[in-house]
């Protein structure tokens, strides 16, 4: 009865148990370094013990010291309530090296600013407050990000112009962050279609300002710039010309906005100056409130009504400094205004900020208060957040995406409008960030962040595109100046801000504290400007403001001090620390360092009584020995021993790039971070060796680093003036972190030796049509090393092109090793790659090598003049195992790459190729074999398992390519068999695979979340022709979030293609999906339901991590009651005579069948040889240059190209209009074997 009593009273005990808690929750720390552990939710005292390291002190709070030995430790503690907790710890030897360095940075990039469409349509550039975006015009899919560190010289974008060439003029605004009165950055910047930056400012140029507003092509090669101090025009020739009040009839020297008047003159309108306009004979005419009916003399935007008047979006004072709206007016050339505000009309709000005509004789109005569309009959229309997919009520610009549709940049993102009403909004991943300049940084405990800003409030992140703020208007935030951050310990936080102290709890409620709650008397005071939190130990906490310190207790008591009541030295109190014995050390404005005991002794440190440099003490940080860093205001970098012995750094006697100081923290293995106010980002080693990383020579997006906190793996945050960056040097610490991986994965992770080599060949030429994909593929490949453990320099990458992006962000990741300028990739520099390789020594596991691009019978493509043949490759290869003796593992992605099997065999070598020898390889939207391949690895799967399952997906993508039109007939398989070999036989038989069972990627486990489903929700059906289908889909993963869902129509007909190089060319007509508000529901319209036939939809989805999944089942769908499609695609002309006379009507029109994976060009051929194409409807391109049509195409439906009176200047004679299909992103004079066209000549007398 006893022994059974006890057993219920242990049991009973098990149940009131608890947990503690761990901080840091996932700690990593060096071979022989300390670690401060400490835990909550204890009660009584707690017992430590640990597996291989040692444990100093006692109490909530203990040092841990690493052993000497690199893996996993685990520490126990457990309390008198019998409450306990494991903590597994990472010992591990990361060295912080530049080379290994992998920057991932946040900006705010929800503002959008500017808009532009390329010349060639194909291209969208976006101007945000946070960088310049390249998107792809017709998906919106995100491309590159452009910041300071690639060439901007500031990242917010104020106006964009093409210079016609393939480049783009980019207009910046003046960073006033810094303080100052001058600002920084800022300027004129061109960027080339080749990609080199040019940058024009006030030091190097005549440009009046680096404040720029407003852009405009002049016409003839180059452009008006209207700046914050006057009107420049630069020539085609690099001739500057300035126009001020002072030397002209400018009224105003702001300019906010600038438009061509057609005759060669320009419209410039101004602030507080009204409307000016410039003839090209250089005669000014302006219009104002005294002159004019022009309603305010801020003109905010300008568009031609195409009939010679104007609309104009004006602005007013509102008596505060700030602006109103003005409301929107037309002018026309009888010189009559015509005013429209709320009142009047269904403007929604009189904030005009961008106009655009919708081709139809209507306006596209972009206000504050929402999208206002005009029809030419004066009926109006709006859309807002409400009733449309408008992210944001603020439209600040407006672009034709070339289609009939609208992209449409607001302040709370980019959305996109199509022809037929269908709304998409970009949800940035990457811009959650509420403000550029970050202030204060905390970890949620739960791998996630807290962040604090400079007036865009409060935000929480928690993984990729995962965010939510918290500002005035939509929380109990007093102020949206975060200055400090705080953990309550209870799952809540404490918030200090400009405008008093607030505390949020983990269940949501807000609870805000301001000056008049801890003012005792008159005579005590402090302020609502909250710089510094740090807590007592005890469930209160500590609070330091700019007129005091305060202290409030776990009970709900105050106590004030200041200069009046305590020997506090200073009333501006910086920044606070434990002292780790219930003291508390303080940083002073002026006063220098104080320490408060828990006997409440005061003693004060300045620079009459120490060797602190000086009295302005900004950051402190406890160096885990008894000792304390300080950072300065000026002076650098103090450090004080438990001993009491002074060390200082500075700018004339160490690395630091600074001697303003405003963060430090500790690396975990002896070093220091530190935080300067301009020199950037400098590392300090335990040996005393620095490194200084900013915005010139790292991916560090401001130099003035206002917030340092580690991410518990190794890594750390950084909080700039310029936006958020997470710095990391290794993925094998993150690894060995995780439950799954065990203590010897760890081992070997930390201990082994790796290496592999990719190659993206065929060059970054614009005629590789295959470049993309090549890209993509590649970098999907270092994607999975990288994520899998590998270090950047355990990788050596191959690429013409220096820009590269391998996990997506848009932002180049710096990691091409050669060639190290842009150039084709030679021979020597596979040598060379193989070389490197040597020099890894022996490795633990194979050399992985991995090639993608163009391929014929036994060579590979280099570039456009250069090949490797298999010959070639094998004495490479063989040259490199006879060196080293370790085994390779080769991956060839290409057009017949299964004639390297023969060629290359040999022991120890496995070789897998995409295709048989006589065999293409396919691609759709940048995927293909080694894509899947490249993620089954990335999951785990070991090398012969991820090669069968890759497989069957190549041939589910693939076996749509069997009904592509001709190719059969052509005798053109489109098969594909990817092979294996790795029994050196030069064969793929049954008995490859027994090695590649045995190879895994770093090892046997997990890394990439395969959760990610897709459900299709629409059944397969019959539909009548010109009948859409709503498409409706699930879309679902377990961590994370689902990021893009996307389908492929795979139509009856489609003819089989191939570019300049003989790789096959599968543009499949593609639908992009929304979300519908219903949860993890996405759906789209498809309306493209012309030709009888089947067809057949597959679905697609990707997530945060860029993971990709697709529907069990394709959707199939059977058109009746339509056209039966042609045998081929065809273009049909269509002249009403074959004579004109000069002066008469001439009207050409064309038909397209089966257009899909090819480019339009409408020419005419002059009686003089030369030929001009026509981009849109009576817009013909320059003389023989081949410009394809870039306005809306439908299938089956007349194309009227041409629509004119012929002038009476026009050549007499014989000309002949073309219409030609052509392959698409193809040269097409260099292609026209594969052209599907018709030819009509005229004559014309």
């Amino acid at each position: 009865m006893k022994y059974f009593l006890l057993i219920i009273s242990l049991w009973l005990s098990s149940l009131q148990a608890a947990e503690l808690v761990f901080d840091p929750p996932t700690p990593v720390v060096s071979v022989g370094q300390r670690l401060t552990l400490s835990v909550s939710g204890a009660s009584g005292e707690v017992t430590w013990s640990a597996g291989k390291g040692q444990i100093l002190g006692s109490g909530t709070q203990v040092t841990y010291i690493a052993p000497e030995g690199v893996g996993p430790d685990r520490v126990t503690a457990f309390d008198e309530a019998e409450n306990d907790g494991v903590v597994k710890i990472t010992v591990s030897n990361q060295t912080i090296s530049r080379e290994n360095a992998q920057w991932e940075v946040f900006t705010d990039r929800r503002w959008i600013t500017a808009l532009l469409l390329s010349e060639d349509g194909r291209t969208l550039w976006v101007g945000t407050s946070g960088g310049l975006e390249q998107r792809d015009a017709k998906t919106g899919e995100l491309q590159k990000v452009f910041l300071n560190t690639d060439g901007l010289p500031s990242n917010w974008v104020t106006s964009l112009l093409s210079d016609g060439q393939g480049g783009v003029w980019i207009g910046l605004l003046v960073d006033f962050r810094g303080g100052g009165n001058e600002g920084t950055g800022g300027g004129l910047v061109h960027r080339s279609g080749l990609g080199e930056w040019t940058v024009y400012n006030t030091e190097n140029s005549k440009l009046p300002d680096n404040w720029i507003q407003s852009l405009l092509s002049d016409g003839q090669g180059g452009l008006w710039i209207g700046t914050n101090s006057g009107l420049a025009h630069l020539t085609g020739l690099g001739e500057w010309t300035i126009y001020y009040p002072k030397n002209s009839g400018l009224p105003s020297d702001q300019i906010y906005s600038l438009l061509s008047d057609g005759q060669g003159g320009i419209w410039v309108g101004t602030v507080f100056g009204g409307l000016a306009h410039l003839t090209e004979s250089g005669e000014w005419t302006v219009y104002d409130q005294e002159n004019s009916d022009l309603p305010n003399n801020t003109i905010r935007s300008l568009l031609s009504d195409g009939q010679g008047g104007l609309w104009i979006g004006t602005l007013q004072e509102d008596g505060y400094g700030g602006w109103i709206g003005g409301g929107l007016v037309h002018w026309n050339r009888s010189d009559e205004w015509t005013g429209y505000q709320q009142e009047n009309s269904g403007l929604p709000d009189d904030t005009v900020n961008s106009l655009l005509s919708d081709g139809k004789g209507g306006l596209w109005i972009g206000t504050t208060g929402g999208l206002a569309h005009q029809s030419s009959t004066g009926e109006w229309l709006s859309d807002n957040q409400e009733n449309s997919g408008l992210p944001d009520n603020e439209v600040n610009s407006l672009v034709s995406d070339g289609q009939g549709g609208l992209w449409i940049g607001t302040t709370g993102g980019l959305a996109h409008q199509s022809s037929t009403g269908e709304w998409l909004s970009d949800n940035q991943e990457n811009s959650g960030l509420p403000d550029n300049e970050v202030n204060s940084l905390l970890n949620d405990g739960q791998g996630g962040l807290w962040i604090g800003s400079s007036g865009g409030g409060l935000a929480h992140w928690s993984g990729p595109g995962e965010w939510i703020s918290y500002y005035l208007k939509n929380s109990g935030l007093p102020d949206n100046w975060v200055d400090s951050l705080l953990s309550d310990g209870k799952g809540g936080l404490w918030i200090g801000t400009d405008g008093g102290l607030a505390h949020l709890t983990g269940t949501g409620e807000w609870t805000v504290y301001y000056q008049e709650n801890w003012r005792p008397s008159d005579e005590i005071t402090s302020s609502d400007n909250i710089a510094s939190l740090v807590s007592d130990g005890q469930d209160g906490l500590w609070i330091g403001t700019s007129l005091g310190l305060a202290h409030l207790s776990g009970s709900g008591e105050w106590t004030a001090y200041n200069q009046k009541n305590s020997r506090l030295p200073d009333n501006e109190v910086n920044s606070l620390i434990s002292d780790g014995q219930s003291g508390l050390w303080i940083g002073t404005g002026e006063g220098g360092l104080a320490h408060l005991s828990k006997l409440d002794k005061w003693t004060i440190y300045n620079e009459e009584n120490s060797e602190l440099p000086d009295n302005g003490v900004t950051s402190l940080l406890s160096d885990v020995q008894g000792g304390l860093w300080m950072g300065t205001w000026g002076g650098g970098l103090a450090h004080l021993t438990g001993l009491g012995e002074w060390t200082v750094y500075n700018t004339e006697n160490s690395g630091l790039p600074g001697n303003y100081i405003v963060s430090l923290l500790s690396d975990g293995q002896g070093g220091l971070w530190v935080g300067t106010g301009y020199g950037g980002l400098a590392y300090l080693t335990g040996s005393g060796e620095w490194t200084v990383y900013n915005t010139e020579n790292s991916k560090l997006l401001g130099n003035e680093v206002h917030s340092l906190l580690s991410d518990g793996q190794g890594g750390l945050w950084i909080g700039t003036n310029s936006g958020l960056a997470h710095l990391t040097f290794s993925r094998k610490t993150a690894l060995c972190s995780q439950a799954q991986i065990d203590d010897q994965t760890c081992q070997d992770l930390q201990q082994g030796q790796r290496a592999a080599i990719l190659i993206a060949g065929g060059g970054a030429e614009t005629n590789n049509s295959l470049w993309g994909t090549t890209q993509t593929i590649t970098n999907r490949f270092y994607q999975t090393f990288y994520r899998r453990g590998f270090d950047h320099n355990e990788i050596y990458y191959l690429s013409s092109d220096q820009w590269t992006d391998f996990n997506g962000d848009g932002l180049n990741d710096r990691i091409v090793d050669a060639p190290t300028e842009p150039r084709s990739i030679t021979l020597d520099d596979v040598k060379q790659a193989l070389e490197w390789a040597k020099q890894r020594g022996q490795l633990t596991q194979p050399l992985y090598f991995f090639f993608m691009d163009h391929g014929g019978d036994g060579r590979l493509m280099l570039s456009s003049s250069q090949e490797l043949t298999a010959s070639d490759f094998k004495a490479l290869l063989d040259d490199y195992q006879t060196v080293t003796g370790n085994a390779v593992v080769v991956i060839l992605e290409a057009c017949h790459s299964g004639s390297f099997l023969q060629t290359l065999q040999a022991p120890k070598r496995a070789i897998i190729s995409s295709a048989k020898g006589d065999e293409l390889a396919y691609f759709i939207e940048n995927r293909g074999f080694s894509y899947f391949l490249a993620d089954y690895l990335l999951q785990g799967r070991n090398f012969h398992e991820a090669f069968g399952l890759a497989t069957q997906a190549q041939s589910k993508l693939s076996g749509h390519n069997l009904d592509l039109t001709g190719a059969i007939e052509r005798g053109q398989l489109t098969s594909q068999t990817p092979q294996l070999d790795d029994t050196h036989d030069g064969l793929y038989t049954s008995d490859d695979g027994q090695w590649l069972q045995t190879v895994y990627i770093n090892g046997n486990f997990q890394t990439a979340d395969s959760t990610l489903a897709v459900e299709n929700l629409t059944t397969s059906t019959t539909l009548q022709a010109g009948q859409p289908l709503t498409l409706k889909v699930k879309a679902t993963t377990v961590s994370g979030h689902v990021k893009s869902v996307w389908a492929i129509v795979h139509p009856p007909k489609m003819d089989f293609l191939r570019d300049i190089h003989g790789t096959p060319i599968s543009p499949y007509p593609r639908l992009n999906f929304v979300p519908t508000g219903q949860e993890n529901v996405w759906q789209t319209t498809w309306q493209e339901t012309l030709y009888n036939g089947n067809y057949d939809i597959t679905i697609h989805a990707q997530d945060h991590d860029n993971n990709e999944a697709h529907g069990d089942e394709s959707i199939k769908i059977t058109v009746t009651n339509g056209i039966n499609p042609p045998a081929t695609a065809n273009v049909q002309l269509q002249l009403g005579q074959t004579r004109y006379q000069r002066g008469e009507q001439f009207t050409a029109k064309l038909i397209e069948n089966l257009n899909w994976g090819y480019d339009l060009y409408a020419a005419v051929v002059m009686p003089d040889g030369q030929f001009l194409t026509f981009k849109k409807l009576n817009e013909p391109g320059l003389s023989d240059q081949p410009n394809h049509w870039l306005a809306p195409r439908q299938q089956n439906e007349p194309l009227t190209v041409i629509d004119l009176t012929l002038p009476e200047s026009l050549s007499t004679g014989e000309y002949c209009l073309y219409g030609i299909l052509s392959p698409q992103d193809q040269p097409p004079l260099e292609i026209q074997p594969s052209w599907k066209w018709e030819k009509q000549c005229f004559e014309i007398f």
